[in-house]
């Protein structure tokens, strides 16, 4: 289940771009660079919990590489 949701935030993100780049012809976008978010695994019986991420030192050198991952 919680495969799942990673797996809908990940189409929802792509479109989402998409469809940011179709509607304001905006292509520099997907050329800057993206910095991922970082938090505790989620544990035990718990569905979520409710700590703020923090930055992580991965990046990704443009936003279309994190979209087609």
């Amino acid at each position: 289940m919680k495969t799942d949701r990673i797996a809908v935030f990940l189409v929802l993100g792509t479109l989402a771009t998409g469809r940011s780049v179709q509607v304001t012809g905006d292509t520099g976008v997907l050329k800057e660079p993206a910095r991922f978010l970082e938090g505790r695994l989620v544990g035990g019986e718990d569905d979520s919990y409710y700590d703020l991420p923090g930055l992580s030192s991965c990046t990704a050198c443009a936003l279309a590489s994190m979209v087609c991952r």
